[in-house]
């Protein structure tokens, strides 16, 4: 039942994967385009920017300011500066004019808030310079950002954004300075108060999505780990877990809601990217089973996670520079190792591997579209982080799908290991059965030879008849030939005759069996069922009684089953008698027929075989009876 509720649940959740997929699609292209492709460039717009790079990081504001360094100021193109992973600083100048509202003739401009953005989370520290008018003339306002400042002073949004000032001067430079370990990747532009609240709208609504879509599969997998004990479905969870948090420390989700603690998170991305990676490793090796299907990646995988490991304590120790670069490699090599594993396992015929092939090489290109941003190849704006979005979601599904199809995968293999074992069962039971039908007890057979003896001297056709029906009991003995799932009523019956006819013979006038039958077409039965059941009859019933006894042998035809009796007038048992023997002690230890079959070892194979059991009723001086039930179906 639990099980059921679990596996609706999977399908309701797995069902919405591709429905979420299609509407974040949808809804982050229309917002790409209602944003122009950035939404920092609307309503104003940077026609000119310079900058100068710092190799050293050692000047300050005022050098800045000296001859010297305004003669190295280089234009930029646009309003973008990529130079990618650098230890250097930049300074950025612009003038106020450039993009302020108004006319660009007037000394200064009043006008209502606007607000100076850099796309780029990572960034370590961002330093506005910031010209304003005051009654002793101008001067220059400094704020500061990022999570290395020691202060920030922007408006909290998911990367800087300062509030300008609301009287500014037309005829200074506005200065920003730029550092950060990971990229040197930024993209400038200016806001008004409606623009910023919009783009904070939007790109709220887009991670939302992200995140919802994946905190669904990862509570998805969760379950059915906690259904299915996989751990490809528990390292899956950890890699989803961690690749939000790496995509909210990216694009500065955190610093929204989260204050000081995510300038923490934001300081060590390039730690938790390498972790990330590390919980990929660990699903690529247990989701294809690499120690057994390719133990040269899973040696090279172990070599990877080392190397991680190195990466991650060179972060922690401060070198966050080197760490940041190292990871580009370390990162786009695993990716390809990984990307090599899911190929060869495809190769291989591998069912699942096809899901998490296509899931990886979206990883990889959305992997290749962040570095081409880490690198300053790509622009660092809201449609390239998109982009990366979209790569990770697409990822993530046909990953999860990849899971889905495992699982099915092993619960068949289950299946078939179960049904090979039943099988087995099945073969060890009838063993067991041919090996104790040899076992014949030898007080039975020197009693039937001394009776055939006998019966020689005084009636010699009635000696013959019983020495055939002792070569038959024998027969069916030793036919091994009986391993066979089924034999036919005929048959056993035979079997059933024979053994009566000699246990009449010795105990002459004392023994009644009657065969009380339907034409029970098509009734099939395992070999030994009813012989013993007969036989504990006569042998624990009839003959601990004095006098004449009765054994009515019962097959009733019914709509969807045939039941079968064994009833006897004999001795009976108690109630104790008869909870001993259902529980496997006492009497059934005891209840064992003369060629070794107890009734412990029928029942084993009924259930097996039918799903029925034995159901025995007794009362002491009444009798007892065997009631067996066998499905038309199973049979």
């Amino acid at each position: 039942m639990v099980l059921d509720r679990v596996q609706k649940v999977q399908k309701r959740i797995g069902s919405n994967y591709i429905f979420l997929l299609i509407i974040g699609l949808i809804l982050a292209i229309a917002l790409a385009m209602s944003m122009g492709g950035h939404p920092q460039e609307t309503p104003a717009e940077i026609l000119s920017a310079e900058y100068f790079e710092d190799p050293t990081s050692s000047l300050d504001f005022k050098s800045i300011q000296s001859q010297w360094a305004q003669e190295r100021f280089v234009p930029l193109a646009d309003s973008t500066l990529r130079k990618g992973q650098t230890r250097s600083t930049f300074w950025v100048r612009m003038k106020l004019e450039d993009f302020m509202y108004g006319s660009s003739d007037s000394s200064s401009l009043q006008q209502g808030p606007n607000y100076l953005s850099v796309s780029t989370p990572t960034v370590q520290k961002v330093a506005l310079y910031l010209p304003v008018s005051t009654k002793e003339g101008a001067s220059y306002q400094t704020m500061t950002a990022g999570w290395g400042a020691d202060a920030t002073q922007d408006e909290g949004f998911t990367y800087p954004v300062f509030r300008l000032a609301e009287t500014v001067s037309s005829d200074s430079y506005l200065y920003l300075q730029l550092t950060s370990p990971f990229t040197q990747n930024y993209s400038i532009g200016v806001m008004d108060d409606r623009t910023f609240h919009h783009a904070q709208m939007e790109i709220i609504l887009i991670v939302g999505l992200f995140f919802g879509l994946l905190l669904a599969m990862g509570i998805n997998n969760l379950i059915s780990f906690n259904t299915f004990k996989d751990k490809a479905q528990l390292y899956y969870v950890f890699y989803i877990g961690l690749i939000l948090l790496y995509h909210g420390a990216l694009l500065g989700v955190y610093r929204i809601f989260l204050g000081p603690l995510a300038n923490t998170l934001i300081s060590h991305v390039i730690t938790i990217g390498m972790v990330t990676f590390v919980f990929a490793i660990q699903f690529f090796r247990s989701f294809l089973n690499t120690k057994v299907r390719f133990p040269l990646y899973e040696r090279i995988a172990k070599g990877v996670m080392v190397v991680m490991a190195l990466d991650i304590v060179l972060m922690l120790a401060g070198f966050r520079y080197e760490a940041s670069v190292a990871s580009s490699f370390i990162g786009t090599s695993v990716a390809i190792f990984i990307l090599t594993g899911a190929i060869k396992a495809v190769r291989l015929g591998i069912r699942e591997a096809r899901y998490y092939l296509a899931g990886w090489s979206f990883m990889v290109a959305g992997l290749f579209l962040l570095l081409l941003r880490v690198w300053g190849v790509l622009p660092g704006n809201t449609f390239t982080w998109i982009a990366v979005l979209l790569t990770s979601s697409i990822e993530a599904i046909l990953l999860s799908l990849a899971l889905s199809v495992r699982i099915k995968g092993l619960q068949e293999e289950k299946r078939i290991a179960g049904e090979l074992l039943r099988q087995a069962e099945e073969v060890s039971f009838y063993n067991q059965s041919a090996f104790l039908q040899a076992q014949i007890k030898p007080h039975f057979l020197y009693n039937s030879f001394n009776i055939i003896a006998t019966l020689c001297r005084i009636d010699s056709e009635k000696a013959r008849e019983l020495l055939l029906d002792l070569s038959s009991y024998l027969k069916h003995s030793f036919d091994f030939a009986n391993l066979h799932q089924y034999t036919t009523l005929e048959e056993e019956l035979e079997f059933v005759r024979a053994y009566v006819r000699i246990e009449q013979a010795r105990f002459p006038g004392t023994i009644q069996v009657k065969y009380d039958m339907d034409e029970a077409v098509g009734l099939r039965l395992p070999p030994l069922v009813l012989q013993p059941l007969v036989e504990n009859a006569i042998r624990h019933g009839l003959r601990k009684k004095q006098g004449r006894g009765t054994v009515t042998l019962r097959v009733v035809e019914q709509e969807d089953r045939f039941l079968i009796q064994i009833e006897d007038d004999g001795a009976g048992m108690t109630q104790d008698q008869l909870e001993e023997l259902r529980s496997g002690n006492g009497m059934a230890g005891q209840l064992v027929q003369g060629h070794g079959v107890g009734l412990q070892n029928i029942q084993k194979r009924i259930k097996m075989i039918f799903g029925t059991e034995l159901m025995i009723e007794s009362a002491p001086g009444e009798g007892t009876i065997v009631s067996l039930n066998i499905p038309k179906e199973r049979m």
